[in-house]
């Protein structure tokens, strides 16, 4: 399936929202104002957060926060409570890839920063266009590492000690996710919920991927999987659409 397959699909199929489910509440990003540049600063300061980042003055911050090419995001919990912040840099540039940053939240561990990641890929992606989304992150920090892979980003190289820390050097890790890779991913998102909404169906396509053979389904569920492009017929059964969906429902299914 083409890359405008999966992008007219998604569109169709979904009118993603600005906020996420989080598992305290939702979630929601808005832009930033001057006056939350003190939020920002408050939060750079705190001392579990020194190895991870690169700190920032307030005069650096609010040339930044001036700097078309750039865009400052606030993350807010399901009361609005300013939850953490993301920059955006390259908006203007030419070969259509923004780097993330930074991000910052407030309190790790709830799930906030995996919900804003993917609001914010949203953004990136589709409100920005955008071909490329990349970021560095320091190669000791195990957590981000994690959650950036877990919603798609991949580790392209190591910057070997690119960054003093007072009185040690440290790596720096490139990660990027691609236009396809993005849609692509949340086209079979999209698809397992729908699966997911239909138990019946949901056990007719595990059936489907698990065998080693095509499966004789009764033509209304094979109607309705074929409508969805999960599987082919071959005379009057079926098989998986492709390896790709093959090994991932397999995986995630029942």
């Amino acid at each position: 399936m083409t890359h405008q397959t999966f992008l007219k699909f998604h569109r169709i199929r979904t009118k993603l929202s600005e906020t996420k489910r989080s598992w305290k509440g939702v979630i929601k990003i808005r832009y930033a104002e001057s006056t939350d540049i003190e939020f920002i600063l408050c939060q750079e300061a705190r001392n579990e957060f020194k190895d991870f980042i690169i700190r920032w003055s307030r005069d650096e911050h609010n040339q930044n926060f001036n700097n078309s090419d750039k865009r400052y995001f606030i993350i807010e919990d399901e009361v609005d409570k300013a939850s953490g912040y993301a920059i955006f840099s390259g908006l203007k540039s030419l070969n259509n890839s923004i780097e993330l940053t930074r991000i910052i939240i407030a309190q790790p561990g709830l799930g906030y920063g995996k919900k804003a990641l993917q609001i914010l890929m949203k953004k990136v992606f589709e409100e920005y266009s955008a071909h490329r989304f990349w970021l560095d992150v320091f190669e000791h920090n195990q957590r981000a590492r994690h959650v950036y892979q877990s919603v798609g980003f991949q580790e392209e190289g190591i910057l070997r000690e690119a960054v003093k820390q007072e009185d040690k050097y440290s790596s720096l890790v490139i990660m990027s996710i691609l236009e396809n890779e993005y849609f692509k991913s949340h086209h079979l998102r999209e698809q397992l919920r729908c699966l997911q909404d239909d138990s019946q169906l949901e056990s007719a396509y595990k059936e489907v991927v698990i065998a080693l053979e095509s499966v004789q389904l009764n033509p209304e569920t094979m109607f309705k999987l074929h409508s969805l492009g999960l599987i082919k017929i071959i005379r009057n059964a079926c098989v998986a659409s492709c390896d790709l969906y093959r090994q991932y429902f397999s995986a995630r299914l029942g």
